[in-house]
C-alpha cells in the first residue's frame, strides 16, 4: 500500500455547467464553425464522390490527383478562409484535411 496517500474521488459533473454555459457570442462563433465545417465536409465528399481514379488508383479531378501533395487540401483551406475563419485559427495549429 501507499503510506500518506491522499484519497481522490472523482466528479464526473466537475466543470460540466461551465462548458455547457455559453454566452451569445460564443454560441454565434460555434454556428459559424459549425456551416463552415458543414460546408468544408461537404466539399470533400462531391469532391470524391465525382473523382475518377488513375491506373494506380490514385483519385483525381480534372485529371490530376487529389492528394496533399497536389493541392486537394488547399482547396478545402480556401474554401474555408473564403467562409471568413482564417482569422479563427491564426496561431493554432492547422491540420490538413486527409482525402
Amino acid at each position: 500500500g501507499l503510506c500518506g496517500a491522499a484519497a481522490v474521488e472523482l466528479d464526473p459533473d466537475l466543470g460540466v455547467a461551465d462548458r455547457r454555459r455559453k454566452d451569445e457570442r460564443e454560441v454565434e462563433a460555434m454556428r459559424a464553425a459549425q456551416a463552415v465545417t458543414e460546408s468544408a465536409v461537404r466539399m470533400a465528399c462531391e469532391l470524391v464522390a465525382h473523382a475518377g481514379a488513375s491506373r494506380d488508383g490514385t483519385l483525381t479531378h480534372d485529371g490530376e490527383p487529389i492528394s496533399e501533395e497536389h493541392g486537394g487540401p488547399a482547396r478545402l483551406i480556401a474554401a474555408r478562409n473564403t467562409h471568413g475563419c482564417a482569422e479563427h485559427t491564426e496561431g493554432r495549429p492547422r491540420p490538413s484535411p486527409r482525402f
